[in-house]
């Protein structure tokens, strides 16, 4: 897939353009551009207010940063999407640095990611002709020593125009943000809750996707303020302690003495 700015300027040069042909390339690019600020502005507004009653995604602290593009789709690139995706991920992850056992995990981090990707945009470039498609989407990982959330944001336009489907068929715009999440938010199970579509994605067997989970726990809980930790660990405890109690009350009760049950002597 080639960038959709150089492509429409391919277009544009090609002999016998037609003044149809100008205008709707003219109309793709500032299309693509207007959805690209709508995603940046969408993201910003998701990401802040994540965590919050309105918005029960997985809070962050800081985003990280920020990927943009823009392409151009034909048939015969079908075959390319996922590598394309897997290098972009890779490049923009930046996960490729440590052990080789952190290189390890982040190769099957990648290739996860890939999967999902995949098929989320075969799905979308499947889409009938006309039709505009958005996916949004995010991923909570664990990006070697820390737990990062990814969003990603897909545009998609099935091309009409004569003149133009031999080079452009989709029309795509990618929003992607790389953030870190705040685990002095949420519990482990929450963010297990958030990482087992990754995990599935990876396709691991059952003795090494515990790995992962105990490694996850692992960084998990390096990263959490000891404060937080134990007044949660507190705070657990506590409601572990009163929901015992309360089922041993209930298991004490005779079902006799329910309210509106007359209890025979």
């Amino acid at each position: 897939m080639g960038t959709l700015r150089d492509t429409i300027k391919t277009v544009d040069s090609t002999p016998g353009k037609t003044e149809e042909m100008t205008l709707a390339l003219n109309l793709l690019s500032e299309l693509a551009t207007q959805k690209a600020i709508q995603f940046k502005t969408d993201l910003t507004e998701s990401l802040r207010t994540a965590g919050s009653p309105e918005n029960r995604t997985i809070p962050i602290t800081e985003i990280i940063s920020w990927r943009s593009e823009s392409r151009a789709y034909v048939e015969d690139n079908s075959g390319k999407l996922s590598d394309e995706i897997k290098g972009s991920l890779t490049d923009f992850l930046g996960v490729f640095t440590g052990d080789s056992e952190i290189k390890d995990k982040a190769t099957k981090v990648v290739d996860g990611m890939t999967r999902l990707l995949t098929t989320a945009l075969e799905a979308l470039l499947g889409s009938a002709s006309g039709r505009e498609e958005t996916r949004s989407m995010y991923y909570v990982i664990v990006d070697g020593l820390a737990i990062t959330r990814i969003d990603i944001s897909v545009w998609s336009r099935k091309i009409e125009a004569k003149g133009i489907t031999e080079y452009i068929q989709n029309a795509m715009v990618f929003q992607a943000v790389k953030s870190s999440v705040d685990v002095n938010k949420i519990s482990f199970n929450t963010f297990l809750q958030a990482y087992k579509a990754q995990l599935a994605g990876m396709k691991l067997p059952e003795e090494e996707l515990m790995t992962y989970i105990k490694s996850a726990k692992e960084v998990f809980n390096i990263l959490r303020d000891d404060s937080v930790s134990s007044s949660q660990s507190t705070q657990d405890l506590a409601q572990y302690k009163s929901r015992q109690l309360i089922q041993s009350a209930q298991e004490s009760i005779s079902p006799l003495w329910l309210p509106g049950v007359i209890r025979k002597l």
